[in-house]
């Protein structure tokens, strides 16, 4: 018995015995202790031949409202009559998480059971795998209690045609027709959420693969015999292998998209913030360049589409492997085209670039033209301007030596 709040992980047990009695298991949660079973190999063996009913061995049993969570991959092998790898059992629950590989045979009768209003559930992202090499396999998962299918979970079947008499994938022990309020019904049943995944398999080879399109409840005291009475949309083999997940696919992918069409919505944001003073050449509208004064020359500049409709991406809708590769092709054409609109850009850009050198050069030209007509040598004028000065003084002293001179001859007389 697992002490509580035990986690159990990256272990090998091999539990072999030929003792079957009442709440037998390789790990067993009772009285509401909770208990996680990680990364672990079991191998059940159960050697008592007349063992049955509640006196079966488990791999892992809750019971008495105990807990058991599953989670990263776990491997169980059953051998033997009455051994039944997961049991749930009054009131407890299993949550299965991760993976579960579940091989069954010799006469190994059930893989999942739950009993007494004790539940199974399958959870989002879960992923398990059952065969059965049984010689009279009764079914794969009997409930008499609940077994819950939640949405992006998957469950796969498989069997050998030529050594079972299976009757049935799904057996309901307990079940009842009167409805009430809300997905469960008076009774037990297996819950198919929608979005959930269900496969079979014969002789290796795929029998049917759906993805149940609405919330379903099988809720019959009977066989669920095959998998065409649910509400579901089959899966092609081309598209199924999108379904052959290793640790929950389906929800990654899911999450995946939604991130895909958000960055999609985000580069075309981009796109129209990519405007400069009322042009954007990312949305196809024109720019005309002029480089002269009479606007004599000019150049346009051709805009490009570069949204996502402009470049041919669609959003996202991943429902097979082909629509993942034809958004893959999609980004890969889009890129080759803003590659070119780069280069084309870059061209306009090279020649934007040397008309602003030769418009630089030849404003530089006129304006050293222009000091040349309107500024003066300093020290050329300053000479100019003592010469003249000289000169001036020059004839003013002449002019006073003629008065004295005309001054003195007329003292003569």
């Amino acid at each position: 018995m697992a002490a509580n709040n035990t986690v159990i992980s990256d272990l090998q047990i091999s539990y072999d015995t030929t003792f079957g009695q009442a709440k037998t298991g390789a790990v067993l949660v009772d009285n509401k202790q909770n208990v996680v079973v990680k990364n672990t190999d079991f191998s059940l063996t159960n050697r008592d031949p007349v063992t049955a009913g509640f006196y079966s061995v488990s791999a892992i049993m809750a019971s008495n409202g105990g807990s058991v969570a599953i989670d990263g991959k776990v491997n169980i092998d059953g051998h033997g009559g009455r051994a039944i790898p997961v049991f749930s059992y009054q009131n407890a629950t299993v949550n299965v998480n991760g993976k579960l590989n579940i091989s069954l045979d010799n006469n190994v009768q059930w893989a999942f059971w739950t009993h007494s209003q004790a539940t199974i559930n399958f959870n989002s992202g879960s992923d398990t795998n059952i065969k059965s090499s049984n010689s009279n396999n009764a079914s794969l998962l009997n409930s008499a209690g609940f077994i819950n299918f939640r949405e992006n979970s998957a469950l796969s079947m498989s069997y050998d045609a030529s050594k079972t008499s299976n009757e049935g994938f799904l057996y309901n022990e307990y079940g009842s027709d009167s409805p009430i309020a809300g997905y469960y019904k008076p009774g037990n049943g297996f819950l198919f959420e929608k979005d959930s995944l269900v496969s079979t398999y014969i002789d290796g080879k795929v029998d049917k693969k759906y993805q149940v399109a609405e919330n379903y409840l099988f809720h019959k005291t009977d066989y669920l015999e095959s998998l065409d009475t649910l509400p579901a949309i089959f899966l092609p083999d081309g598209q199924a292998s999108l379904y052959d997940r290793d640790l929950g696919v389906k929800k990654k992918e899911n999450i995946t998209e939604t991130q895909f069409n958000e960055i999609l919505s985000q580069y075309d944001s981009l796109v129209k913030d990519g405007s400069y003073k009322g042009t954007n050449l990312l949305q196809s509208q024109n720019l005309k360049m002029v480089f002269n004064e009479d606007r004599s020359s000019t150049m346009e500049i051709s805009g490009v589409d570069a949204s996502t409709q402009g470049l041919g991406v669609k959003i996202a809708k991943w429902d097979s492997t082909s629509a993942v590769q034809n958004s893959l092709n999609e980004i890969e054409d889009a890129i080759t085209q803003l590659r070119m609109y780069s280069e084309e850009l870059g061209n306009y850009y090279s020649i934007v670039t040397n008309r602003e050198e030769f418009t630089g050069n030849l404003i530089n030209v006129l304006s050293e033209g222009a000091d040349k007509l309107t500024l003066a040598d300093m020290n050329e004028e300053s000479a100019n301007m003592l010469a003249l000065q000289t000169r001036q003084q020059l004839a003013i002293n002449s002019l006073s030596l003629a008065s004295q001179a005309n001054q003195s001859i007329l003292k003569l007389f």
